[in-house]
């Protein structure tokens, strides 16, 4: 039958698991989405003609060919391709297309997956962005090299991108000198860090460097992070300007509780995000409430640590004198 979208809801139309065609759409649909995934070729020469902002590839690099002719004259701000099923050298070549109208585009929003994609593609990818509108990267899962690095330290500064997604980068100690030029010589008001295998990414330089960014959100989940080094970040967050902490699945050794309640009333965080992060005592969720009283904290997510029934006491006594409006503490033995 027709397929028919209310006319107040975001469209969102995935062509490959639908098997949708431009003749089996609507055209009152096509003309009216606003995101799109896999289109094929007989909806990509549509495109100029519709109020799609979005598009996601992710299987046929045929048809990114296709749409890249077409892509300067649409209004789609934000692109995709994540592909995991085609050769090496179609990602190649659909990735050299992509960088020469990148320029020509309104896009703005860049999220690149490039697997086992050659490196010197990979580069001359890297090296097309400062002339292109993109403020937002996301390179999560691209494997960067000690080569990628220095490309990407050199090119960000010549760019619009004020957030970047490096995480599951295998990212090591070793890169942690990239890490800390990065925030010092570039405007980022995003960095996610997430996935990798650092201990000293916040060690002594980098977050120094770290304190005199103009950092607003850093997410570091899921990452080895030592204790001293966690230490070093918990100071550095008082000169800092982050407002959104992300450090869930990281151990953080046995003081961090100690060390956080310390700085936070003195920084500006107002969304930390600790699932599956840290282990308290009863005595550590009597500093931490009290360090929460004092904070602007708003937004707050303790899930799966391990937070008995007492010390659920403790913070519930705590919360009418906290600006918290969102708390998470699912999965704790309560």
């Amino acid at each position: 039958g027709a397929l028919k979208l209310p006319p107040l809801i975001e469209r969102i139309v995935d062509f490959y698991t639908l098997g949708y065609t431009a003749t089996t759409v609507p055209s009152f649909v096509l003309y009216n989405m606003q995101s799109i995934n896999d289109p094929p070729n007989s909806v990509c020469k549509l495109l100029p003609l519709t109020h799609t902002t979005r598009c996601l590839f992710t299987t046929k690099t045929e048809d990114i060919q296709i749409f890249c002719g077409i892509l300067p004259k649409t209004r789609i701000n934000s692109v995709a391709v994540c592909w995991a099923s085609v050769s090496s050298l179609e990602r190649n070549q659909a990735y050299v297309e992509l960088a020469k109208v990148l320029p020509l585009s309104k896009v703005t929003s860049l999220q690149v997956n490039l697997f086992i994609i050659g490196r010197w593609t990979f580069q001359k990818f890297l090296r097309c962005l400062p002339s292109t509108p993109v403020q937002i990267l996301n390179l999560r899962g691209c494997h960067i090299s000690e080569e990628d690095s220095r490309v990407l330290l050199e090119v960000l500064p010549n760019t619009n991108i004020t957030d970047i997604d490096l995480s599951l980068n295998r990212l090591s100690d070793q890169n942690a000198p990239f890490i800390t030029l990065m925030l010092a010589t570039h405007k980022l008001k995003r960095l996610v860090l997430a996935q990798n295998l650092m201990e000293k990414v916040v060690g002594m330089e980098t977050a120094k460097a770290i304190a005199g960014s103009k950092l607003l959100e850093l997410d570091l989940s899921t990452s080895r992070v030592s204790p001293m080094a966690a230490r070093e970040l918990c100071k550095s967050l008082v000169s800092s300007s982050i407002h959104t902490l992300h450090l869930n699945r990281t151990a953080l050794g046995p003081r961090f509780v100690f060390a956080i309640s310390d700085v936070l009333p003195k920084t500006s965080i107002t969304k930390l995000f600790l699932a599956l992060t840290v282990t308290m005592t009863i005595p550590d969720m009597h500093v931490f409430a009290l360090a929460l009283e004092q904070s602007n904290v708003q937004v707050l997510d303790l899930s799966n640590n391990k937070i008995d029934a007492s010390m659920c006491k403790i913070l519930a006594e705590a919360l009418p004198k906290t600006k918290i409006v969102d708390l998470n503490i699912r999965g704790n033995n309560q």
